[in-house]
C-alpha cells in the first residue's frame, strides 16, 4: 500500500518491481488490483506445481491444488462485487466485467512474462500459462 497525504493506493504484492517508479505511483482502474491479486492465486499454484515436480506430485494432490485455485478465485470475486455493489468502478454487466477483468489479466501476465524472461527465464512457462488460459477464457485461444 503506498500512503500520501490522505491518499492511499493498493498495488499488488510485488510492486512490478520492473516499471517505473512514477508508474506504479500512478492511480490505475480497481480491475487492475483485483487482476494482480487473481494472478498471485494463480501464479502461486503454479509456481508450487513447478517446485514439487522433482517430487511428481500425484494427480489427486495436482486437482487439489487447482482446485483451492478456482475456489479462491471465485471467493474472492464474488466477495469484492458483493462489496464494491452498485459503482462507477465495476461495470454493472457480467459481460463487460469479464471483458475487463480479461484485459488487466492478460496485462498482467504478459508484464510476467517479460519479467520472468528477464529474471529467471526457466520459469517463464507459469505466466505463459496464465496467458493461455485468459486468452481461453475469452474465447479467443
Amino acid at each position: 500500500m503506498l500512503v500520501a497525504n490522505d491518499d492511499a493506493v493498493i498495488i499488488d504484492f510485488e510492486g512490478e518491481p520492473s516499471r517505473p517508479l512514477a508508474d506504479r505511483r500512478r492511480k490505475a482502474p480497481a480491475a487492475r488490483d483485483v487482476a494482480g491479486l487473481l494472478r498471485s492465486l494463480d501464479y502461486s499454484t503454479m509456481a508450487f506445481q513447478q517446485s514439487q515436480r522433482s517430487e511428481k506430485l500425484n494427480s489427486q494432490a495436482s486437482r487439489a491444488l487447482f482446485v483451492w485455485r478456482e475456489q479462491s478465485t471465485d471467493c474472492f470475486l464474488s466477495a469484492y462485487q458483493e462489496t464494491i455493489g452498485s459503482s462507477v468502478l465495476w461495470p454493472d454487466g457480467s459481460e463487460d466485467a469479464k471483458a475487463m477483468l480479461n484485459f488487466f489479466l492478460l496485462e498482467k501476465a504478459l508484464y510476467e512474462v517479460e519479467y520472468e524472461l528477464s529474471y529467471r527465464p526457466a520459469w517463464v512457462s507459469l505466466p505463459l500459462q496464465g496467458v493461455l488460459r485468459v486468452l481461453e477464457e475469452a474465447g479467443i485461444a
